[in-house]
């Protein structure tokens, strides 16, 4: 059986940069409905204005889907470097949690 080493840091690391990458995403989908809101509303056709909101609340939606997605992976990524970590600790006696610069 092979064994591999995870570094908890990189984990955690990883983590906080599909966080921070939800967050965008979540902040991009507000955005893009309201472009396509204004863009809609700009034609001064009723048809287009109904069109451009129904586009808008689609890929407003289907973003906050992927921050969604995003941020359920950031916390898994989180409780993996957690779990190593007791592992880690439970394998060598300890159970102090180590000090990362």
């Amino acid at each position: 059986m092979s064994t591999f080493e995870v570094d908890p840091r990189a984990l955690d690391a990883a983590a906080t940069t599909l966080r921070t990458v939800a967050e965008e995403l979540h902040h991009l989908a507000g955005q893009v409905g309201g472009a396509l809101q204004v863009a809609a509303g700009a034609g001064g056709s009723a048809a287009l204005e109904s069109t451009g909101a129904a586009a808008a609340r689609y890929w407003s939606g289907g973003l906050e889907e992927y921050a969604e997605a995003g941020a359920a992976l950031s916390r898994a990524t989180t409780q993996a470097a957690l779990l190593y970590d007791l592992v880690e600790f439970t394998a060598r006696g300890r159970f102090t949690r180590p000090v990362h610069p």
